[in-house]
């Protein structure tokens, strides 16, 4: 036990000779690989010792090459996703086969994975980005979701991996874990009324085939989804689609394990600001000077950015106390949106950017407007936005606004 292999010799039981003659090809090709495996460590305890997905799995995945006949031990592989490759031994022979599906030159990297000193070493000589994107995938077995979604490799079975499926709607979620070195798949539908779908992952080895047909690597670059309401404002409008079906989310743990949330939400924008506004009615209230009231038609645009443009142009004068105001030219500003983008209400700051707007006084001749920083307020009332700007010299400012034809 103490020395180097130095010969190897295979007995054979007299059942052996009941199995039939693919079989017995099959396990003979299994236990000579052995003997090869012996001679890359260093003494035969060390070989003894050696993790069984290694020693057992590798030979299991030569023997069938060299002689495919069906396995059993396949359907431990192809319904056990979440079971640690380390804790495998004859049904590792999957992940072999991934190997070879991924592209990886799996027969000159046998010895290396058994020379590289344990299971982790070896599993970071075998997995290549795409063998780490794709295990879990391959796992679902569909082959019509395109590459990646499905296994192949000598003696497989037919066995599949049928996931519950979930239900995710507004207000609920699934989450779970996945270990290291393990694989989870998750099928998912959504409840009616559910306007987002927010996916998140601990890890870019992770897919996502929807019900529309789309496909998604690394799903970290994609985290959330429009079922409905998609032009209810412009964050929702930017997301992908995804329609009502069953959805697949394929995530390896890979070495350090990973996490994943599927929830659904209502469609919510930045704090209800973010949107194309109409003034109805703007009000310049100034001491001394009193209120004065106008300004229909004036444009109000709020990009997801927080930048403002206002063109008061279109927009009428503001009339009160035997006099008028009339505001023309743009003006952008940047809103610094509050921290909770959902609330209805709520106050911000707003920096100038850039100034082209003019004041006319009682009909004088237009005079620009020196730009400022204003403090801001909002509130959302069902459709509408009302705007209210102090700080500034032309006094307070408030807006009311509707969203823009």
């Amino acid at each position: 036990m103490t020395g180097a292999p130095a010969r190897c010799t295979a007995y054979v039981n007299p059942n052996f000779t009941k199995e039939d003659a693919e079989y017995q090809k099959l396990a003979l090709f299994h236990e000579v690989f052995h003997c090869f495996e012996a001679l890359d460590f260093p003494t035969l305890s060390a070989y003894y010792a050696a993790p069984a997905w290694l020693i057992e799995g590798e030979a299991e995945w030569v023997g069938a090459t060299l002689a495919p006949t069906s396995l059993p031990v396949w359907d431990d592989y192809l319904t056990d996703p979440d079971t640690s490759l380390f804790d495998r031994s004859y049904d590792a022979i999957g992940f072999y086969a991934h190997m070879t599906n991924s592209g990886e030159d799996t027969w000159h990297l046998l010895d290396a994975m058994l020379k590289a000193g344990g299971s982790a070493a070896a599993y970071s000589v075998a997995a290549d980005k795409e063998v780490r994107l794709t295990w879990a995938s391959s796992l679902a077995r569909q082959s019509g979701f395109g590459k990646g979604w499905q296994t192949t490799g000598p003696g497989i079975t037919s066995a599949t991996y049928h996931p519950t499926i979930e239900t995710v709607g507004v207000g609920t979620k699934i989450s779970d874990t996945v270990g290291a070195y393990a694989n989870a798949l998750v099928e998912f539908k959504t409840q009616p009324g559910t306007d987002i779908v927010d996916v998140a992952v601990s890890t870019p080895y992770s897919r996502l085939h929807t019900a529309n047909g789309t496909e998604y690597d690394d799903v970290t670059k994609v985290p959330a989804f429009c079922l409905q309401d998609c032009d209810k404002c412009p964050q929702v409008q930017a997301l992908p689609r995804m329609t009502a079906g069953t959805n697949w989310l394929a995530v390896t743990g890979d070495a350090t394990g990973a996490t994943y949330t599927v929830a659904g939400a209502m469609a919510t924008c930045a704090a209800c600001l973010v949107g194309n506004w109409t003034v109805t009615n703007l009000s310049l209230i100034t001491n001394p000077g009193g209120t004065h009231s106008g300004g229909a038609g004036t444009e109000v645009d709020i990009a997801a950015d927080g930048n403002a443009t206002g063109n008061f142009t279109p927009g009428g004068p503001l009339v009160g106390g035997g006099g008028s105001v009339k505001f023309s030219g743009t003006i952008v500003d940047h809103y610094g949106f509050p921290s909770d983008t959902t609330a209805r209400s709520g106050s911000f700051t707003s920096t100038p950017v850039l100034d082209q707007g003019t004041i006319s006084v009682d009909g004088s001749p237009p005079r620009a407007i020196t730009p400022e920083t204003e403090s801001g307020s909002y509130s959302c009332v069902g459709t509408g936005l009302t705007l209210t700007f102090t700080g500034g010299g032309s006094g307070e400012l408030v807006y009311t606004l509707v969203p823009a034809s």
